[in-house]
């Protein structure tokens, strides 16, 4: 027979911390008249996480209490895979349970219509603070549901009113500019069409930039949602048109590449050619990925600043400073 574990009361909590049981009840609770130190605060926090305090969730969902519940929103489930993604998000869970929220993670569906009762069944569970990582809906109508249901959203490359954007371009323009430092004078562009409107493209090289630039060889885009390996796809899809590249430009000197996982294909390719990675040719990708952290081979490449992205979220996450900021991203060069 199972022994009945005794549940962990306010009191106990109280008790082991030497303050009333009104006090813990304000600051487990996140009432506006808690009038603690942060040091009491912090105090009850660490002691009711130790000694397993659940708090009564129907309690507090019935009476309208802070439910201490946020929700992790992927408006591109496949993105999921991306390890700078994976990496925000274990760091987001283990920040907010700290703080004393509950956290879960729901990814959007694809039909973008049936999103909006998936956000509303999310409150309607107590959950009361968003964090969207991608586009989730219409923005107009996420501002409308956040002043409605009162639950406070912010958001990371979403677009919406309150988000965290990386800079991207200066991380490319970083690398296009590293190229020719180093003496390059046939540097490529291996990327989506998408990517050809980026501004950094036109400035490094002094005019516009399009898909059917000689500086660029273009590759039709790779959708996530598909069925198959998407970074064996991306690995293959570097390799072919690195290929191409070479055939056609055969003194290319150095290559950008539309991700670290396009860039390993082009690694391997240019050594199927015989052109030594670093020597020959420089290369850089982007996303700082373990495999080219690791590569035998230099490859730069770009990491998105994950922890200053997690603090500017949260900051926004507590509404202490609401608004839409850009973070430079943390460029890594390797040759």
């Amino acid at each position: 027979m199972l022994k009945q574990v005794k549940r962990v009361t306010i009191r106990d909590v109280a008790k082991s911390c030497g303050v009333s049981a009104a006090t813990v009840s304000q600051i487990l609770n996140r009432r506006e008249s808690n009038y603690s130190s942060q040091a009491t605060r912090a105090l009850v926090r660490r002691r009711a996480k130790e000694m397993g305090y659940q708090p009564n969730f129907g309690y507090r969902l019935m009476h309208g209490l802070p439910t201490c519940m946020a929700a992790i929103v992927l408006g591109a489930p496949a993105t999921i895979r991306d390890e700078y993604i994976q990496e925000l998000e274990r760091l987001l869970c283990t920040r907010l349970s700290d703080m004393g929220y509950a956290v879960c993670i729901a990814p959007m569906p694809q039909d973008r219509e049936a999103r909006p009762a998936v956000l509303d069944n999310l409150i309607q569970r107590g959950v009361e603070q968003l964090i969207l990582i991608g586009p989730v809906f219409d923005n107009r109508k996420l501002a409308e549901l956040a002043r409605e249901r009162q639950v406070t959203i912010t958001g990371y490359e979403s677009g919406y009113e309150n988000d965290i954007h990386v800079d991207v371009e200066s991380g490319m323009l970083q690398l296009l500019e590293h190229f020719r430092r180093r003496g390059r004078s046939c540097i490529r562009a291996v990327i989506e069409p998408e990517i050809c409107r980026c501004s950094a493209l036109s400035r490094f090289f002094g005019r516009k930039i399009d898909a059917e630039s000689p500086e660029v060889t273009a590759f039709r885009t790779l959708h996530r949602a598909e069925e198959g390996n998407y970074v064996q796809q991306a690995f293959d899809t570097g390799y072919r048109k690195t290929a191409e590249l070479l055939a056609r430009t055969p003194e290319t000197d150095a290559i950008f590449y539309h991700s670290d996982y396009f860039a390993l294909g082009g690694a391997k390719c240019l050594l199927d050619h015989g052109r030594v990675v670093g020597r020959d040719v420089l290369i850089s990708g982007f996303n700082e990925t373990r495999a080219v952290s690791t590569y035998p081979f230099p490859i730069s490449s770009v990491s998105h600043d994950v922890p200053r992205i997690a603090d500017r979220l949260l900051a926004s996450f507590r509404e202490e400073s609401s608004g839409k900021f850009v973070i430079a991203p943390q460029v890594i060069l390797r040759d």
